[in-house]
């Protein structure tokens, strides 16, 4: 994170053991999601392929910055 994450400025939701799940969240029910919410310099660390996550609307008057790697283990190649 490079500046605090709240909810007024975009935080993350997710949905707490969603990567167990073998079906898609259903539009418009109401699920017990979980805000991620952090300090500048923060990391957090989560497989955005299988864990189901939401970006919280952002009512700041500032852009949400944020450092963002991905990684695909079908990239790999393996000799």
């Amino acid at each position: 994170m490079l500046n605090d994450f709240t909810t007024e400025n975009g935080a993350t939701l997710y949905i707490p053991s969603s990567h167990f799940r073998r079906d898609i969240p259903e539009r418009n029910r109401n699920y017990k999601c979980k805000k991620i919410l952090g300090k500048a310099g923060t990391i957090v660390i989560f497989d955005s392929g299988l864990i189901f996550y939401y970006i919280y609307p952002n009512t700041w008057s500032t852009y949400l910055k944020l450092f963002q790697n991905d990684f695909d283990i079908n990239l790999l190649i393996i000799s």
